[in-house]
């Protein structure tokens, strides 16, 4: 027997069986784009996503799945904290004081939770509160801020 030969039925190729691309399957491949992310991060990583998100389960899968499903604001203290490290030494103070009391709060425990702060609660005076939180961003080392702007691809 030839084992060059064709069969006398053509099999379908993979083309042929493949289903348009739905909403369904571009959000199963998101969930596993973030699931492989969180695999790959570092723990240590993975524990202030949590923390971020309010949850204590550091699960690969279960982290996905609240990071999938997370109100965007959560996030929004990595955002706020760019903003002040973006700013020039001077101007720093001025972006942490225009945020609410509960935003900072959030840049607070963003800060706390790298080292960069002693303590997650703000200041009782919010111009104290904020001064305070641009001087800890601003004297953050390069791997703290780092550690912050992976943790925020980790979320994106």
């Amino acid at each position: 027997m030839d084992h060059t030969t064709t069969p006398s039925s053509p099999t379908p190729t993979s083309s042929s069986r493949r289903r348009p691309p739905t909403a369904e399957s571009a959000l199963i491949r998101r969930a596993v784009a973030k699931t492989i992310a969180l695999a790959a991060a570092p723990p240590e990583r993975r524990r202030l996503v949590a923390q971020l998100l309010g949850v204590r389960k550091t699960d690969v899968s279960d982290l996905a799945v609240a990071v999938l499903l997370a109100d965007p604001t959560a996030f929004a203290p990595i955002a706020h904290l760019n903003e002040i490290l973006a700013a020039d030494e001077i101007e720093a103070g001025v972006v942490a004081a225009s945020l609410t009391r509960d935003e900072l709060k959030g840049v607070y425990g963003l800060l706390h939770a790298v080292g960069a702060l002693n303590s997650a609660t703000p200041a009782a005076s919010d111009t104290k509160a904020a001064l305070a939180a641009a001087r800890a961003a601003r004297a953050m080392t390069p791997d703290r801020v780092a550690t912050v702007a992976a943790v925020g691809s980790l979320v994106q």
